[in-house]
């Protein structure tokens, strides 16, 4: 179902969201006070504007409470605080915040942001991860205590299906998917299936139960 987003700010992770929502075929305002800027995204998103968000006037003249999610990946706290007030005061439904550390976070929570996001913390978590386990592909830290987790099927695994390996049991994760060679995704795979060793199997649980999961690879 299309969607109408607005992203205001389109810096590096302002920019890459933009035109990632408009490749995949929703509806996307981009914002950016830089005239320069704004022309760059102008052939990329939906519609494309230079604006000062900081200025509340201009944020309730942009009509943005008909987005169904507005971002506001804006680098400056105080304007981000700002922007993120104008647009909860004005009735957005659901406004998305980019922060810089845990006290912007927090004030971004204070004044309304329903979702207040970390990118560089958690492109920082993925990397760790990869780094210090070469069979762990992708990390997604779902809160504090959970996460998802990308991992290679091991030598040991290889031939063995879900039901054997009983990861549940033996390692307090559950399997939601299993990613194959081709690159399909079955989010619904067969217990008895033996892997292969060129699959990736998708997994969710407790952040303590995927570091012993990794730990063990080592």
């Amino acid at each position: 179902m299309k969607k109408l987003f607005a992203v205001i700010g389109l810096g590096k992770f302002g920019g890459a969201l933009a035109t990632e929502l408009d490749r995949m075929g929703h509806e996307v305002l981009g914002v950016d006070k830089s005239e320069e800027t704004a022309a760059e995204f102008a052939d990329k998103l939906t519609h494309c504007v230079q604006a000062d968000c900081t200025e509340e006037e201009t944020v309730r003249n942009l009509g943005l409470n008909s987005m169904d999610v507005v971002v506001v990946a804006i680098g400056e706290i105080h304007a981000s605080i700002m922007v993120v007030l104008f647009l909860k005061e004005m009735g957005v439904p659901c406004v998305v915040a980019k922060c810089a550390n845990d006290i912007h976070a927090r004030l971004l929570e204070k004044v309304g942001a329903d979702r207040v996001v970390y990118p560089e913390k958690d492109m920082g978590v993925r990397i760790a991860h990869s780094l210090v386990n070469t069979g762990t592909f992708d990390y997604i830290e779902l809160s504090d205590d959970c996460g998802m987790i990308e991992c290679a099927v091991r030598p040991e695994w290889v031939g063995k299906s879900l039901k054997d390996l009983s990861f549940r049991n033996k390692y307090e994760v559950n399997i939601i998917g299993i990613r194959y060679a081709n690159g399909k995704i079955n989010i619904s795979p067969s217990a008895d299936r033996p892997l292969m060793d060129s699959d990736v199997l998708i997994m969710l649980g407790g952040a303590s139960a995927i570091s012993r999961l990794e730990k063990s690879a080592r």
